[in-house]
C-alpha cells in the first residue's frame, strides 16, 4: 500500500471517530443527526462503520431553579447612633513619636558617610554614584574617603 493511501484511510477513520465522539457528547434529546463530512471519505474506508453508541435512558425532567431569595429592607439598628466627634487637629506631643527605644544602628553604618543605596558603607576603590562626585566622607574604619575621577569616579582613601 502506498503512503498516500494509508494517510487517506487514516484521516477517514479519524474523521469517523471524531464524528462518533461528537455524537456521543450531544444531548440525547438533540434531534440533529451526525452526517459524515464527505461521502468519498466513507467509501474509501475499509474499516467497518462504528457501532452506534449505546442509548442512555431519558433524563428526568430538571427541576426549575429556585427563585432568588428576596432581599429584606434594612431596618435601622436598635442602638441609637452617637455623633462622631470632629477630628483632633492639635499637634502631637513629642513623646508620642517615640514608642520605644530607637533601633540600634548597624556597626558598619554607625560611623560611615555617605551610604550606598543598599545602606552599606563605601570602601576605597569602589565606584561612586553620580550624585557623590566630589563628595568626601568616611568609610567603616573611620578613614576619610573622597569621590574623585581617577580612572573613573571612585572612592579614594585620603
Amino acid at each position: 500500500m502506498s503512503l498516500s493511501l494509508r494517510l487517506r484511510r487514516a484521516s477517514a477513520a479519524g474523521a469517523l471517530l471524531a464524528a462518533a465522539l461528537f455524537a456521543t457528547a450531544c444531548e440525547p434529546a438533540d434531534p440533529t443527526p451526525v452526517a459524515p463530512s464527505s461521502p468519498a471519505a466513507v467509501a474509501s474506508s475499509s474499516a467497518p462503520p462504528p457501532a452506534p453508541p449505546p442509548r442512555r435512558p431519558p433524563r428526568r425532567a430538571r427541576r426549575p431553579a429556585p427563585p432568588p431569595p428576596r432581599r429584606r429592607p434594612r431596618l435601622p439598628s436598635r442602638r441609637p447612633r452617637t455623633p462622631r466627634s470632629p477630628p483632633d487637629h492639635r499637634p502631637a506631643r513629642a513623646e508620642d513619636h517615640h514608642r520605644g527605644a530607637p533601633a540600634e544602628p548597624t556597626h558598619e553604618a554607625a560611623g560611615c558617610h555617605p551610604l550606598s543605596n543598599a545602606g552599606n558603607c563605601y570602601k576605597a576603590g569602589q565606584f561612586c554614584r553620580a550624585s557623590d562626585h566630589g563628595v568626601s566622607g568616611t568609610d567603616a574604619s573611620g578613614r576619610t574617603i573622597r569621590c574623585e575621577d581617577k580612572n573613573g569616579w571612585r572612592w579614594v582613601a585620603g
